[in-house]
Parts: structure tokens; C-alpha cells; sequence
């Protein structure tokens, strides 16, 4: 199961590389879909927790490139839901199956 850091002006975990917009932010769970990926057990599921992406006012769901950064790994998307807390703050978890070889 995946939950990374919520978008924004974050660092990744080493803390030397500043997240650029929306495609940094994806890039750094594409780096960490595949590190999870490789540690998967075949026919396994990548569970993976992203809030949407917020930045000047706009908000990008970040659904569709997260289920292309799922495939990307050869993992199937079989489910999503949407997370909403009682104070309103907001979940994609998207469940992706890892192929039996």
C-alpha cells in the first residue's frame, strides 16, 4: 500500500529535489509505484492512497495518470473509491492486480 506525501511544494524523501507542478508530483509516484511493484508477489495488489492534486486554485484528480503509472507496471486497475473524512478532506484509492507470471 502506497500513501505518499499530499501535493505541494514537497521534496521527496532525500529532501534535494523540489516537486515540479503536477508532473513532478507524478513522477515521483511513478518512482514509487514501480519500487513497490518489484516487491509485489505475483497476482498480488498495489494499493494506492492519493489525494487530488491542488495548485493555484484548480484541482486535478490525478485519477487517470495514476491508473496509467499502474499499468505502466504491468498492474491491472480493478477497483477505485473515493475517501471523503468528516471534515472534508478528500481520498483516491485506486487497487491495481499484479500479473501471475
Amino acid at each position: 500500500m502506497l500513501h505518499p506525501p499530499t501535493y505541494g511544494p514537497a521534496t521527496d524523501e532525500r529532501g534535494d529535489v523540489e516537486v515540479a507542478g503536477v508532473e513532478g508530483y507524478a513522477a515521483l509516484l511513478a518512482e514509487m509505484i514501480l519500487t513497490a511493484r518489484e516487491v509485489a508477489a505475483p497476482g498480488g495488489r498495489l494499493i494506492l492512497i492519493a489525494r487530488p492534486a491542488r495548485a493555484g486554485g484548480a484541482v486535478h484528480t490525478t485519477v487517470g495518470p495514476l491508473e496509467r503509472e499502474l499499468e505502466d507496471v504491468d498492474a491491472t486497475l480493478i477497483g477505485y473509491h473515493l475517501a471523503v473524512g468528516s471534515r472534508g478532506e478528500d481520498w483516491h484509492v485506486l487497487v491495481g492486480r499484479v500479473p501471475n507470471p
